[in-house]
Order: C-alpha cells, then structure tokens, then sequence
C-alpha cells in the first residue's frame, strides 16, 4: 500500500469549493456492547485505525450475526444478522420493545442509558428527536430492519468515557441525521441515514464512529468529521466500511483543527457531491483509502490538509476532475468506468466491470454491503458482483 505524506497551507471555513466543514453535529458514540465490539471487518489487524498508521484496525464482530447474510428473502438480500421472515428481511431483538415496554425511544433511553439495556424498535415510524448520553452501559438501538423501523427526526449520542462501553445502532432509518460527539465509539450496522440541514453522520468534539453496511445520503455531506483530532496514537476517530455514501456537497468531509485525525474508509461506493472525499483544516489527516469507487463528483480526492495517506485499488471515474490539492493515484488504482448496475441500491457492478477481482485482498473487508464473502480477489465498491 502506497504511504503518501504531505503538508498542505490549511484552508479557510467557508471556500468556494465547498470546503466548509459543520461544527453543527453535536452526538453520537460508541462501539458497544457485548453483542458488537468495535473493530474494522477487515480482519487485517494492522493498526490504521487502531494505532498510528498501516491498514485497518483490530478485527471486530460486524453487528448482531457475525459475516454472511441470511440469502434472497422477498427479491432481497438481507444484511448481516437478519433472517428472513414471511419473506421480509428483519434482525431478531430481544430486550424491551418500543412501543411496549416504553411509548416513545427516548422514554427508553431516559430510564436504561445509566444501567444499560437493548433496545428493540419495532416497525413503524417514530416522530421524534432522540438525544443518548453514554455514561458507561452497553447500550443496543435495534430496529427491524432500515426499511422497516424509521426515526423521523434526529439522534445524538454524547459522553467522555472513551473507556466505557458504547452504543450498537442497528436496523433504522434516521431521517434528520445522527450527530456523534462521544468518546466511547459508536457501531453503526444496516442503517440508512439521511440529512437535510445537517450531514447524515456528523462526528464532532471527541466523537467516534465504526459504519458497516449502512446507506448514507445528504444534501451536505454524507459523512462530515469536524474534530480537534487526538494525539494518542491509538485513537481512531471513524471508519466506514461496505457502504453507500451519496453526497450533495461531499461524500467524506474530513476536518482536523490541531491534532491528528484517524480515518479509514474501505470497500465504499462514493457518488455524487462538489468533493467525493476532501481533507481539510489545521490538524494532520491520517487517512486510509483501500477499495473504493468515487465517481459523479466535481473532483474525486482533495487534499488540502496535512495529510499521511496509505492507499491502494481505488476507482475514480466519471468526475470532472480525479484528483486536487496533493492528491495523487496509488497502486492498484482503476481510472476507467466500473459500470455501476443502478437496478440495486447500492449498485452492483456489472458483467465486464474492470472493478470485479481488482480490490487489494491485504486491507480489504472480509464480507460486502450485505455480508456476502468478499474472496482472495475482493471487487472494489461497496457491493461484491455475484457470478
């Protein structure tokens, strides 16, 4: 994997490209509980995310079933750790439900956040606004599934005990975006997220992310990180894994006012936006870039940060302009159209993709969007082609 270290003149909040970050997300944080550990599904335990630089992080559970999906149910595939059930696919909860044992989701999170608790959302959609404190108890928000259990409105997850045990959210649409500003890191498994006036997943102040397998889609940024950073090695302030980011302004908007921020972003599928992925601010961006597709943007990649990037075979197409600032091509790289199958959400890649067999097997993903195996010879973007 290529190392490429570069020391850029900061920009300034609010440039006409589009590279003014959000220092509005105020929640979220925490990996979790018994159920899911925090960790890259890479398996390649380097220490990217975990430690100072290299690729990856510590290999971790991806959510409630471990790798592999549960087939086709309905025309579908599920997603990791639901069954399928009359056809639809829903991940199986047990703990106290919503409605049931509480009317409303942040009844539940006022009575458990202190002790600890799973959550269980059931189908329906929930008109409210839901603010988490982690305050040292494994906590699980579990819906039936994205399509099934919807909060309309926005969460926000906040606490400083990055030794305490986190929060899994798993199975829900959230509809105003969730703002994470807390130590403790957050799990983010099969959620489809959504942002208006915010981005759809805002990490701020200390706030840390794991996303597997989730659909993130805004009319600012998909992902915005606007932090300080942090100068222990091994901290590691998101990573984001087999998903589907659709940005309006930005797919990834990474911002570091002083110290070092970690990110990892692998086996993704990028589109759409002024920036597929930009860093950007004061701080150093340690960022590590391995299987992703970035098309439909103004410009793919944009350094304008200091930044130490560790990438290989990733796939820019279809922008107006790959690459600015000191971003440069890497190993392994594929410049040519992958053939997106928009019949599925994310899309496929179709017969004849160059990107089929042309991941990096070393830092890649174990398993798809869908927890479908990746192979020795893993496809870039989020979704791994079937024969």
């Amino acid at each position: 994997m290529a190392v490429l270290l570069v020391a850029c003149a900061p920009s300034q909040v609010g440039e006409d490209d589009g590279s003014s970050g959000s220092a509005s997300g105020q929640g979220a944080g925490s990996s979790a509980s018994s159920e899911a550990t925090s960790g890259d599904p890479s398996g390649s335990g380097g220490s990217g995310a975990s430690g100072g630089s290299g690729s990856g992080a510590q290999a971790g559970d991806t959510g409630s079933g471990g790798a592999g999906n549960a087939g086709p149910c309905g025309g579908e595939l599920c997603q990791t750790g639901q069954e399928c059930v009359d056809e639809v696919c829903t991940f199986p909860c047990a703990g106290v439900t919503v409605p049931g044992d509480y009317a409303t989701i942040q009844a539940a999170f006022d009575a458990l956040e202190f002790v600890g608790a799973t959550i269980c959302v059931q189908p329906g959609t929930y008109f409210e606004d839901v603010d988490v404190t982690v305050a040292g108890e494994a906590l699980v928000l579990r819906g039936a599934s994205a399509e099934l259990s919807r909060i309309e409105g926005r969460m926000t997850v906040a606490g400083n005990t990055a030794e305490a045990p986190g929060l899994l959210v798993e199975g829900l649409t959230i509809t105003q975006g969730l703002q994470v500003s807390s130590a403790p890191v957050t799990s983010v498994r099969a959620c489809r997220l959504r942002g208006t006036d915010e981005a759809a997943l805002s990490v701020t102040s200390n706030g840390r992310v794991d996303v597997d397998g989730c659909d993130l889609g805004a009319d600012g940024a998909a992902l915005d990180v606007f932090t300080p950073g942090n100068s222990l090695p091994d901290w590691f302030t998101a990573r984001v894994w087999n998903s589907y980011l659709q940005g309006g302004t930005h797919g990834a908007n990474l911002y570091s006012s002083l110290y070092t921020t970690r990110i990892v972003l692998g086996g993704n599928t990028i589109r759409g936006g002024m920036r597929g992925i930009q860093t950007w601010g004061g701080g150093s961006v340690q960022l590590e870039l391995v299987n992703n597709i970035v098309t439909e943007t103004e410009v793919g990649i944009d350094l304008k940060s200091a930044a130490e990037l560790s990438h290989e075979s990733n796939a820019l197409f279809g922008n107006v302009t790959n690459y600015a600032g000191a971003a440069l091509p890497g190993p392994g790289y594929v410049l040519e159209d992958c053939l997106l199958d928009d019949g599925v959400t994310p899309p496929s890649l179709a017969a004849g993709s160059p990107c089929r067999n042309a991941g990096s097997a070393d830092a890649a993903s174990t398993h798809d969007f869908h927890g479908t195996p990746r192979g020795a010879a893993p496809d870039i973007g989020a979704i791994e082609a079937q024969p």
